[in-house]
């Protein structure tokens, strides 16, 4: 009797989420997904179409381009995302005062509004005007047009991804860190070991785990990338920065094809499904628990 308690206590306690679960989440996917088949503009009456949404995708330049785009974004993005959150995290590791503060101070950009953040390196990148180039002027480059140069716009990018998600990196890595056992290294610098060495053969199998974690999170968001390219270039200069989120927005909403933002959706899911199970297969061959 008092399992049975315990059991409707916690389905109790799990139907809030399960509920949204559905409601959120499992509902507009099932829609999403038949919605693929269909053509609708919000406005006239919804139309089956088969497979046209789908031949629509291979021949539109833009959506492809935009899967190509948000590809080399993450590819660029990634690992410099997790070697400066590293980084920061072994610096402030070995601090003897002042952890906290530190932490504190880069993990800001991580809660602070992408919003807010757009409008401040918006203002940094300005050719004319932005302190970045006013720096490069001191020591003899000339400006740079980091939002209006098609080769500049996705540095730019992923320059402004990386200031705000490495403080929240650096964070995760610090907790690993601190959960590794010091008698480690304590045996390690009895055996002669150097600083690269306990880094290579203690420091960073022991962080796998943290590394493996990190990894997922930083390509799916990298994956879903939308709000600094819809604040800072709207997808250009030309569809230089278009990504596939931004590209399903303004399919959705700009150009009223609903059907069509549904299979892109479905291309977005189906990129961050097979790089997960990538990465869940071979995380044996380097993930280390023990």
């Amino acid at each position: 009797m008092y399992r049975t308690r315990e059991q409707a206590a916690a389905y109790l306690f799990i139907l809030p989420s399960f509920v949204s679960f559905i409601i959120f989440v499992l509902v507009p996917a099932v829609m999403g997904l038949g919605l693929s088949f269909f053509q609708w503009d919000l406005v006239s009456p919804i139309q089956f179409v088969g497979m046209e949404n789908w031949s629509d995708l291979l021949e539109n330049k833009e959506a492809l381009g935009s899967i190509k785009t948000t590809i080399i974004l993450v590819i660029i993005s990634l690992p410099l995302t997790v070697i400066c959150g590293l980084i920061l995290a072994l610096l402030v590791n070995k601090l003897p005062f002042g952890k906290t503060f530190f932490r504190s101070v880069f993990f800001i950009p991580s809660i602070t509004s992408m919003v807010a953040m757009s409008v401040i390196w918006g203002n940094m990148y300005s050719k004319d005007i932005g302190l970045i180039n006013y720096v490069l002027s001191q020591v003899g480059i000339q400006p740079v047009g980091w939002l209006s140069n098609p080769h500049m716009a996705l540095i730019s990018i992923v320059i402004l991804g990386i200031w705000s998600s490495a403080g929240y990196n650096m964070l995760i890595f610090l907790a690993g860190l601190q959960g590794i056992d010091e008698s480690l290294y304590e045996a390690a610098k009895v055996d002669g070991g150097g600083g690269f060495y306990i880094f290579w053969k203690i420091t960073l199998p022991l962080l796998s785990p943290t590394l493996f974690f990190i990894s997922i999170t930083s390509i799916i968001g990298g994956l879903q990338s939308f709000e600094a390219v819809y604040l800072l270039t709207g997808g250009g200069p030309g569809y230089a920065t278009t990504t596939l989120v931004y590209f399903i927005v303004n399919a959705a909403f700009k150009s009223f094809n609903m059907g069509l933002a549904a299979t892109i959706s479905l291309v977005l899911f189906m990129l961050i499904l097979l790089v997960t199970l990538i990465q869940w297969r071979f995380q044996k061959k380097w993930v280390h628990y023990d």
